[in-house]
């Protein structure tokens, strides 16, 4: 080559780099609106059809290769070769974890953010042929949710929440995470580690959905353990959680205690993205979007409340259209059954045995004192019942059925205390009539407040009377003062006349002898009028008046209780018969 030559072949490589350059360039930047570069290429072969992509009308995401990923770097590119492979060996990176640091790190992948385009695609091809950019048609990306319902953990129908364990499970599609598997040693399937319930996580390492629960007594990062993704070559990601649901209930069938099925419904749905980004659908083969046990430790056994047998669970997607964009959520109700054979055997039978037993002091005596105390017994037993199963139930103004059965035992064991009250009292009663002392007292006050109002009247004329009693009181003393000065001169002259007259003293003894005669009565009385107002034996008369009297109140103590031991029993049976028609 001559020295004029050398230039020109030095400018045309130049130039013909330069070009290759800018083609290079030009080949990995991505088109606009297109959601993957052009260069990245399908396989051919029957894996790369996506399950998920054709239940939702996708279309299947290409699946990426490595050299297309280093392309899609910001650094130059590096060429495949034997001797790249081999380094790569030597440092210890295997195909899985050249797989991972190729999906992470060897391209832009961004945790916190997601290619929405992918999902919108189908709506532009489906319904804007003519490359319209109207958004009002898209649906967002599907992400498929399904709970399997491993056991019931806890039911507080008082606070109220429910604790239910289960394996939540989110299905989605991210077309960032797919590659050749070939090119990797033929691995279909990485796990990436996802922590703190979402892409928010430290060490959180793919974007997932943030599925939350609405009705939350306790958010599903704290009650769910963290876990990996398993991410398929086709760029599905399944991502399963076991852990606890704890939602804050709105608790149906509770009027029904203990024989009820409490119902809860869940709302789980985007707290961010609205129906244009993320829209919720049932998962699973049947996709009904839950399952039941699965499992040999799956159940209950000796626990107070487990999923009904017909229709337990029940899982409806509702789009709440408040919002111009809808927002889609899950509806997951739950349908559990109380064990009602342990309140029937300690609560139910005892109350009906503890009303029994204060129905039977109507055979009873009125003359036995453990009348009254197998009474208040019976009443304070069914009172204390009530109080214990008052504990399980929330204070609210509803009634449940045990409830009203309850007030129902407690108010018949009252009336039989009531029943007791009444025949003992018609049993000692003395009296001709019923009316009431109180009465008698009202009316004696109603005279007073009568005369109070003549008081200066006759405090006057009183006054008078006592001093005119005072005048004769003296003149009366002073006459009598005279005559014992006559009887004293008297008796004098008596004794002058002679001894051994005994007129005196006859008369003296009669009169000391109808002075006791006078005092003995008066004490008679006093004694007589002091017993009337001591404690007596039933058969402790007076008079044949109080005989007579309390003859009459008997025969009426009798019939009342002749009377209650029939009806008591019997409106008892029928109230009860009506209760519990209402359960079955």
């Amino acid at each position: 080559m001559s020295q004029k030559q050398r230039p020109l072949s030095s400018l045309s490589a130049i130039a013909s780099l330069l070009f290759s350059s800018t083609a290079n360039v030009t080949a990995t930047r991505p088109q606009r609106r297109q959601p993957f570069p052009t260069h990245i290429s399908h396989e051919t072969d029957a894996h790369t059809v996506n399950s998920f992509a054709q239940r939702h009308n996708l279309p299947i995401p290409p699946l990426i290769s490595r050299k297309a990923r280093r392309r899609m770097q910001s650094t130059e590119n590096e060429t495949e070769s034997l001797d790249t492979i081999i380094s790569e060996a030597k440092a210890g990176q295997d195909p899985n974890a050249r797989l991972r640091n190729d999906l992470l790190w060897n391209t832009p992948y961004d945790r916190n953010s997601y290619p929405w385009e992918y999902a919108w695609t189908s709506d532009y091809n489906a319904n804007n042929n003519n490359n319209n950019n109207n958004n009002t048609n898209l649906t967002g990306l599907p992400v498929e949710m399904r709970i399997n319902f491993h056991r019931v953990y806890t039911v507080d129908v008082i606070n109220p929440v429910l604790d239910l364990i289960v394996w939540f499970e989110l299905t989605w599609i991210d077309p960032r995470l797919t590659w050749i598997p070939s090119e990797y040693g033929n691995h279909t399937k990485v796990w990436f580690w996802i922590s703190s319930g979402g892409a928010g996580g430290e060490t959180s390492e793919i974007w997932t959905p943030d599925i939350e629960l609405w009705n939350l007594d306790q958010g599903l990062a704290e009650s769910l353990e963290d876990s990996y993704a398993g991410v398929s070559y086709d760029g599905s990601v399944y991502w399963s959680r076991p852990g606890h649901l704890r939602p804050a209930c709105k608790y149906r069938g509770l009027e029904k205690f203990p024989f009820d099925e409490l119902g809860c419904t869940m709302e789980l749905g985007s707290w961010v993205y609205s129906g244009k980004y993320v829209r919720l659908v049932k998962g699973g083969e049947d996709e009904m979007g839950f399952s039941i046990g699965g499992s040999q430790t799956a159940g209950e056994s000796y626990n107070e409340f487990t999923f009904v047998r017909d229709d337990p669970i029940t899982a409806e997607v509702h789009i709440y259209p408040q919002f111009e964009e809808g927002w889609p959520v899950m509806f997951y109700n739950v349908t559990l059954e109380r064990a009602w054979q342990p309140y029937a055997r300690g609560y139910i039978y005892s109350q009906v045995l503890i009303s029994i037993i204060g129905f039977s002091a109507f055979w009873l005596p009125p003359s036995c004192g453990e009348r009254m105390g197998l009474s208040i017994t019976s009443m304070l037993a069914s009172i204390a019942s009530d109080i214990v199963i008052a504990g399980n139930l929330p204070q609210a103004k509803e009634l449940t059925w045990f409830q009203k059965f309850s007030f129902t035992t407690s108010t018949f064991t009252f009336l039989a205390l009531i029943e007791s009250v009444v025949v003992l009292y018609f049993f000692y009663k003395r009296s001709e009539d019923c009316v009431p002392k109180w009465y008698t007292q009202i009316k004696e006050w109603r005279v007073v407040k009568k005369a109070q109002k003549r008081s200066s009247d006759l405090l006057s004329e009183s006054r008078k009377t006592v001093q005119r009693t005072a005048a004769r009181a003296k003149e009366t003393m002073t006459n009598l003062e005279t005559v014992m000065n006559l009887g004293s001169i008297q008796e004098g002259a008596s004794d002058d006349e002679g001894e051994g007259s005994d007129v005196e003293p006859q008369d003296n003894g009669q009169r000391n002898a109808n002075g006791r005669r006078g005092s003995l009565g008066m004490r008679n009385q006093f004694e007589r009028a002091e017993s009337s107002f001591l404690m007596r034996d039933v058969d402790d008369f007076l008079n044949e008046e109080e005989f007579e009297n309390n003859l009459k109140w008997k025969r009426i103590a009798a019939r009342v209780d002749d009377v209650s031991r029939n009806i008591f029993p019997l409106t008892y049976t029928i109230v009860l018969a009506v209760l519990l028609a209402e359960i079955f």
